[in-house]
């Protein structure tokens, strides 16, 4: 019913309703056209940035207006409670929305969330089987890198000259010295390297088995 009043009712559905504190809200798009969902995405992508760029800028007067009154200050924080909390953007198949050989109606917007949304309280996070077919100047963004198994070679190397921390030449891995190529190729289901802007170095990370129902058979 959520699903058919959101395409379907003339009233449409609001930003606060899918953008709640401790919510996760899911958009399957996956069957409509490229073109619709690229229009779909520009404007919900658009919507989610000026929402949260005001409640934002309430936010910081709160902290920065050292004289409000009282009433001031309490009209403030409602508005704040009624406006877009800090969210999480997640794509998934991130290779169709921002393709390293072609622009898309849905690049120039997802760039500049990429850019300028973590100023104002949006992270963005992308998924991709085929990490050499996204966007470089989105590569060039991002603050950390997890990396599952991969063994097509030009996705390797591109994963390894866009890390974001020091790797050493070989690495242990059980009884074995590895390669960082043949680690990623041997990488076991649940298992990632991280690399991240903060961290001295990549590491390896063991991902606990999912308790959830899923239709899938991965991690």
């Amino acid at each position: 019913e959520e699903e058919l009043k959101a395409y379907e009712s003339l009233e449409g559905t609001s930003l606060n309703s899918i953008l709640k504190p401790g919510q996760l809200s899911i958009l399957l798009l996956h069957k409509i056209s490229d073109e619709l969902r690229f229009v779909l995405i520009v404007s919900l992508i658009r919507k989610i940035m000026q929402a949260r760029i005001e409640t934002s800028e309430m936010e910081k007067n709160l902290k920065i207006l050292p004289n409000l009154s009282d009433e001031e200050r309490r009209a403030i924080e409602e508005k704040i409670n009624q406006g877009i909390p800090p969210t999480w953007i997640v794509a998934d198949e991130a290779q169709n929305f921002l393709p390293s050989e072609r622009k898309t109606t849905a690049t120039d917007i997802l760039i500049r969330l990429v850019r300028e949304g973590r100023n104002f309280g949006l992270s963005f996070m992308l998924t991709t089987q085929q990490p050499s077919a996204i966007d470089q100047r989105i590569l060039a963004q991002v603050d950390t890198l997890i990396v599952h198994k991969l063994t097509v070679q030009g996705d390797i190397e591109y994963i390894r000259r866009n890390l974001k921390s020091a790797l050493p030449e070989e690495v242990k891995y059980g009884n074995s010295i590895l390669s960082f190529d043949d680690l990623l190729r041997t990488l076991d289901v649940g298992q990632a390297i991280v690399s991240n802007t903060e961290a001295d170095r990549t590491f390896i990370l063991d991902v606990r088995p999912r308790v959830s129902v899923h239709g899938g058979f991965g991690v």
